[in-house]
């Protein structure tokens, strides 16, 4: 691997409810290709045409899924934020009701 390769890599915290899941990514993938790794790390369960990304907690537009990670300027360690289809809606439904809220768990740290 080439040391710009190497530069290019990069670890994504995706956070889900009280789930992170950890994506080494590059800056040149997709959304798309992010939403795929998520997925295989779900054993298919869940296929990435049923999940979205946002850039933080309080976005209302998801990521596309042709956009890079560098057309959004996303660094590693970045925290993107994901949603899935809720149960019973059909692909082809799009309406804004048809996504869970963004809804991650904060830890109890005691205080």
């Amino acid at each position: 691997m080439s040391s710009s390769a190497a530069d290019e890599q990069m670890y994504l915290r995706c956070k889900r409810q009280a789930q992170t899941y950890f994506v080494l990514a590059n800056k040149t993938d997709t959304v798309y290709h992010v939403k795929e790794r998520i997925s295989a790390a779900l054993s298919g369960d869940v296929s990435p045409r049923k999940m979205r990304l946002y850039l933080t907690e309080k976005s209302s537009d998801a990521l596309p899924d042709s956009a890079t990670m560098a057309d959004h300027e996303i660094t590693s360690d970045a925290c993107l934020y994901v949603v899935f289809r809720k149960a019973g809606w059909e692909d082809d439904d799009d309406d804004g009701t048809c996504w869970e809220d963004v809804d991650v768990v904060k830890p109890d740290l005691g205080e």
